[in-house]
């Protein structure tokens, strides 16, 4: 723990952009504050006990991994043979992974333009493109079933690829903001998601059960983007990070 005036000397920029700084730690449960409605000199800031867990058992730890129980071959045969599946299905391959991706973003981007030859994105992708300013309904009002592109739609289309994605959970990440206006909980745990992807394995499935009921959920709308690939056997959920959902979280700090 440390003074946070004393933290405050550590820096050269602004005082507002460093209380802007300690607002995002705060935020993202990194940092906290002992007797935030006192003064300045009298404030201490620390390390929350969560991160600071996690950062000792990281420095400790020389093999990075997820927090996620991974699976093996062997271990999907025999769940396929628990659930009565005669033919066993094929691995799942970094290939099949990377075709996944691609063909899951290019439905996006060719939905954006209005090709009319090209799949339609799932319910809840449209409804994120319309929630975004991406898209819109007729501005006329003569057909509120089909949507287009927007202006703000254009310049999207002209970023690259990583800047797209990252464009989409930088939206994701507000929308669950929004959904949980008093408790903040949400974005946190998007955000955490989000890091420990970036220490996943492209080609290695993971566990459902890994996860939490908030963390299942978004799961699945990430999936939508092409970071995730999600299969079921039975009643067990196993998901596949993809190389964009792994590289994620390092080209964007």
């Amino acid at each position: 723990s440390f003074p946070k005036s004393l933290v405050r000397v550590w820096t050269t920029i602004s005082d507002a952009a460093f209380q802007q700084i300690l607002e995002n730690l705060y935020q993202w449960a990194i940092l906290q504050e002992s007797d935030r409605d006192t003064t300045d000199s009298s404030a201490v800031l620390s390390l929350t006990e969560p991160f600071l867990t996690g950062l000792r058992a990281n420095l400790c730890n020389l093999d990075a991994s997820p927090p996620w129980t991974p699976i093996d071959p062997l271990q999907i045969r025999v769940l396929e043979r628990e659930a009565g599946l005669l033919q066993p299905s094929e691995p799942v391959t970094t290939e099949d992974l990377e075709h996944y991706c691609n063909d899951q973003w290019d439905t996006v981007l060719h939905y954006l333009v209005g090709t009319s030859n090209k799949k339609k994105p799932p319910p809840a992708m449209v409804q994120f493109l319309l929630q975004t300013g991406l898209m819109q309904t007729d501005p006329d009002g003569k057909d509120d079933e089909k949507e287009y592109i927007t202006e703000h739609g254009y310049d999207f289309m002209l970023q690259d690829n990583m800047q797209q994605v990252w464009h989409f959970v930088e939206q994701y990440l507000n929308s669950a903001e929004k959904l949980d206006k008093e408790r903040k909980e949400l974005r946190k745990e998007a955000l955490l998601l989000l890091i420990c992807l970036s220490f996943g394995k492209v080609g290695q499935g993971y566990l459902g059960s890994s996860l939490n009921k908030n963390c299942k959920t978004m799961i699945k709308d990430l999936s939508h983007f092409g970071l995730l690939y999600i299969t079921k056997i039975g009643k067990i959920t196993i998901f596949y990070p993809t190389r964009v959902a792994v590289h994620l979280a390092g080209t964007t700090t």
